[in-house]
């Protein structure tokens, strides 16, 4: 068994890119699809981000 170095790991993961990937969407089809906003969008307004995800849960005191 050939023991991996970092010269290899480099090679292997040069050769899953050259392998390539095809990109069937655009960023904002892409963001829509997985539920992202743009990425204009993602760090003007964290708070109302961290409120939302707060509020899906119910505090221990309620």
């Amino acid at each position: 068994m050939k023991r991996l170095t970092k010269t290899t790991r480099v090679e292997l993961d040069r050769e899953a890119y050259d392998e390539g990937l095809e990109i069937t969407a655009t960023l904002s089809e892409f963001c829509a699809q997985h539920h992202h906003r743009m990425p204009g969008q993602y760090w003007r307004d964290p708070m109302s981000r961290a409120r939302d995800y707060v509020a899906r849960f119910r505090p221990p005191w309620s």
